[in-house]
């Protein structure tokens, strides 16, 4: 297991008022420790700094040190009170850090799972969609999504989808019994067909234990493979329940001590996926 102190992120900054780039690490979000750098002397004589690319790294001081080494000769040495802007193409630099890819550094492989699961995928990007995960793309780490996670009470899971501190979806791996959860607004319950529907999947509704679940929170628990959960999904009033438990908690929440456990990666593979998905059914009409 890796020591949790260590896994973060790997990233590429770029700036339009300079062709120098920096090369850095953090154990926090990418997007966020760029904003910090924006107003952090000497980097924020080039502000505004963006991410130009990044990766998930379980040893982020380990590979921000390897690709320090590997561009020493183009340091910036004119630059007072610095060590992390190269004079190297972002281009260079990232396929460098690409490469990495091709290494047990990176997070990679499980993105990998994920994408040859169709089943797993498809759910996935229905409730991106539903959720409105593109409408709150600016509260990555408020909303974390973890792939492949560790055991929870001796189940294996496919991913973890939590709202600061409270988990609002995953799903179990089991031969025997596959498990599906969803946090919705309690509103779900005033529409029989989805109760009955529940209940005829061997599942329930229960109110969260976690403190941090907002008070007209429910949890939905059922059996079945992925095309169960794309059933579920397909109700309007599932889309409804779940839409507005989404906005209600982003609404509140700004920060989570999961943020660490995000898979960026994974996600932006996921908002690949419903794009090209919109633009096929753009062109079916």
């Amino acid at each position: 297991m890796n020591n949790e102190n260590t896994y973060g992120y790997v990233y590429i900054l770029v700036s339009d008022k300079t062709p120098y780039i920096k090369i850095g690490g953090t154990d926090y979000l990418p997007e966020k420790r760029c904003k910090e750098i924006n107003t952090q002397p000497p980097y924020c004589l080039y502000a505004p700094w963006r991410v130009a690319d990044y990766r998930s790294v379980p040893d982020w001081h380990n590979v921000e040190t390897w690709l320090h080494y590997l561009f020493r000769d183009s340091r910036v040495r004119t630059i007072a009170n610095q060590k992390e802007l190269f004079n190297v193409t972002p281009e260079l630099a990232a396929h460098h850090l690409a490469s990495l890819d091709q290494q047990p550094l990176t997070t990679k492989p499980k993105i990998d799972r994920l994408f040859h699961h169709q089943g797993l995928r498809d759910y996935l990007v229905k409730l991106f969609a539903i959720a409105g995960c593109e409408k709150w793309r600016h509260k990555e780490g408020v909303w974390v999504f973890s792939l492949f996670p560790g055991a929870h009470s001796g189940w294996s899971r496919y991913f973890t989808l939590s709202i600061h501190s409270h988990e609002v979806a995953y799903s179990t791996r089991s031969r025997d019994c596959q498990i599906h959860m969803l946090l919705a607004d309690e509103l779900i319950m005033d529409y029989p067909d989805i109760v009955r529907w529940v209940t005829d999947h061997k599942g329930g509704f229960e109110k969260p234990i976690y403190k941090t679940a907002l008070s007209h929170a429910q949890q939905i628990w059922f059996e079945g493979e992925f095309e169960e959960c794309l059933q579920l999904l397909s109700f309007p009033e599932v889309q409804l329940a779940v839409a507005t438990y989404w906005d209600r908690a982003l609404t509140k929440y700004d920060y989570s001590l999961q943020a660490k456990y995000h898979n960026r990666m994974a996600v932006e593979e996921i908002f690949k996926q419903l794009q090209v998905q919109r633009q096929r059914e753009s062109s079916a009409m």
